[in-house]
């Protein structure tokens, strides 16, 4: 949203305790001159900035945000399943109503049995004709494969046996879009 922000910075320890101080205020603008933006991405950590177990969003080569070349809004939210992804779309979206939508979403349901590729589609295909009935492209991005061994380790919970049939099947639905780029 137009206006000013400040933020700064402070680290904390396993226990909640604090280490160190504060950092610098820090402080950017948002213009309210603009009207539209041209891009935006939306989806989960991956889009968020490359998964807190995996890359911080520090680590801006594998960030994809920082491989395009115009100004893009970020919209992804850790943790996000293609359901929980598309549950966010009006308040999260629509407020920017960006002209593009770069859509990469599901990896987190690919790992939970409880998901399946049918429900993934059907999130995306809602997805989709919400940004088609706000003036809105959806450009999709195909999922990447996941590593259930990193995922057990760091979140102590088994990934679905089925995860890779799913990718393929998603995937197969993100590749018979309008618009879309094959990352896979």
């Amino acid at each position: 949203y137009a206006g000013d922000y400040y933020w700064r910075v402070r680290a904390l320890d396993e226990k909640g305790e604090t280490l160190g101080v504060y950092s610098d205020t820090d402080h950017f603008t948002v213009d309210a001159s603009i009207q539209r933006c041209l891009v935006a991405t939306f989806g989960d950590s991956i889009t968020h900035g490359g998964g807190a177990v995996s890359f911080s969003p520090a680590s801006l080569q594998y960030s994809y945000q920082s491989y395009i070349t115009v100004p893009v809004v970020n919209l992804g939210r850790s943790g996000d399943t293609s359901a929980t992804t598309l549950e966010r779309f009006e308040r999260d979206v629509l407020p920017i109503h960006p002209l593009n939508l770069i859509i990469m979403t599901g990896s987190n349901s690919l790992r939970d049995s409880g998901f399946t590729a049918e429900s993934i589609i059907s999130d995306l295909e809602k997805i989709r004709d919400k940004c088609e009935a706000n003036g809105i492209r959806p450009i999709f991005l195909t999922l990447p494969p996941i590593n259930p061994e990193n995922i057990l380790r760091a979140f102590r919970i088994p990934t679905d046996p089925n995860w890779h049939q799913k990718m393929s099947d998603v995937n197969a639905f993100v590749r018979k879009q309008q618009y879309y780029i094959d990352i896979e």
